[in-house]
C-alpha cells in the first residue's frame, strides 16, 4: 500500500504515516480521558483518604492524561516511513515542550492540591501557606518556561541557568512587588497579625468585612 501511495506522490506516505499517528494519539488520549480517568476518580472518591480527593479537585490527573497522545507521538514518529529529518525533529520538540508545560501545570496542581489539604486543618486559618504556595508555583512556571526555551533553540538548560546571573538585577526589578508580597506575607503568617476570619476595614476604600482569604498578593475581604 506505501509503494502505491508513492507513485502518486513521494510525500504521501509520511503524510499517511503521520495522519495515522495522530488518530492513534486522539484515540488514546480520549480512552485515557473517558475510561480510564472517570474509573480512577470513582475509585478515589470512594477511599476515606482527603489527599486523593484534593488532588482529583485540582484535576491532577487529568492533567497528566494529556501525557498519553504526547508520548504516543515523540516514539512513533520514528515509524512514520519517510518522514524528513526537520519534520520529525519538529515534531518532537513540539511534543517535547507540550510535555514540559503539562508537567509543569500538574505539579502546580499539586501544590494547590496541598493547599487544599492544609486549610482542612483546625489550625489552618491561623497561618495560612496559600501565599508560600503561589510563590513555588511561580519557580515551578519559570523553571517550566526556561525548559521550554532549551528545547526550542536546542540548548542545555544549564546554560540558560548560569545566563540568569547577569540578569539578576533585571529579575529583581521585575519581580519586586513578588519579592515584597513574600515578605509580606511571611510577616502575617509568622506574627499572626491577620487571620482568616478577622473582621477588617479599609476606610479609604470603603470595605469592610470578614477575611476569606489571605494569598501571595491579596488579602480578600467579604464585604
Amino acid at each position: 500500500m506505501l509503494e502505491q501511495l508513492e507513485t502518486i506522490h513521494p510525500m504521501l506516505p509520511a503524510i499517511a504515516g503521520y495522519a495515522l499517528l495522530l488518530l492513534s494519539a486522539v484515540i488514546a488520549y480520549y480512552i485515557t480521558r473517558c475510561i480510564l480517568l472517570i474509573l480512577l476518580h470513582k475509585g478515589l472518591k470512594r477511599t476515606s483518604a482527603r489527599w486523593d480527593d484534593a488532588l482529583v479537585d485540582q484535576n491532577v490527573f487529568g492533567r497528566l492524561a494529556h501525557l498519553v497522545p504526547a508520548l504516543l507521538i515523540q516514539k512513533g514518529i520514528l515509524l512514520v516511513p519517510d518522514l524528513p529529518a526537520t519534520a520529525e525533529s519538529l515534531a518532537r520538540s513540539l511534543t517535547s515542550v507540550y510535555m514540559i508545560a503539562i508537567v509543569t501545570l500538574a505539579v502546580a496542581a499539586v501544590l494547590s492540591a496541598f493547599n487544599q489539604i492544609y486549610e482542612s486543618r483546625p489550625g489552618a486559618r491561623n497561618r495560612p501557606i496559600k501565599g508560600f504556595i503561589q510563590l513555588a508555583q511561580l519557580v515551578i512556571y519559570i523553571i517550566g518556561g526556561i525548559l521550554v526555551i532549551a528545547v526550542l533553540i536546542d540548548r542545555s538548560p544549564v546554560i540558560l541557568l548560569s545566563g540568569l546571573g547577569a540578569i539578576t538585577a533585571v529579575l529583581m526589578v521585575v519581580f519586586k512587588d513578588t519579592l515584597l508580597s513574600l515578605a509580606a506575607s511571611i510577616q502575617l503568617t509568622t506574627q499572626e497579625l491577620i487571620r482568616v476570619g478577622d473582621w477588617l476595614e479599609v476606610p479609604q476604600f470603603g470595605a469592610d468585612g470578614d477575611v476569606i482569604d489571605v494569598a501571595l498578593y491579596t488579602i480578600t475581604v467579604q464585604n
